[in-house]
């Protein structure tokens, strides 16, 4: 796409210039790897289980980056899946944004 010179673009009303999200994900919103599903199914055989999966995930530092960002993000709602699951449902957020 061409670059719109800066005028043009202020002649476009919102809808033009930001279009309607419909709700199905992007491309870059879907996982490419499994990771998600390996630990779910680790944590239900136990702590040692979880471990042996993360160690099979490889050497991070030769991994592409989008994978590391991809093993971080999963590992993030995995642990705040915990958390909430030890508080039993009444962890309140510290950053007031309530994590899903």
């Amino acid at each position: 796409m061409a670059m719109m010179e800066l005028a043009q673009l202020y002649a476009l009303n919102d809808a033009q210039r930001f279009p309607a999200f419909d709700g199905t994900p992007s491309e870059a919103d879907r996982p490419s790897t499994l990771f998600y599903a390996d630990f779910k199914v680790a944590e239900a055989f136990g702590e040692k289980a979880v471990r042996e999966t993360f160690q099979n995930c490889g050497d991070l530092n030769r991994r592409d980056w989008k994978e590391v960002a991809e093993l971080a993000v999963v590992l993030n709602h995995l642990l705040w899946e915990a958390y909430t699951r030890t508080t039993s449902g009444s962890a309140k957020s510290t950053t007031g944004t309530g994590a899903p």
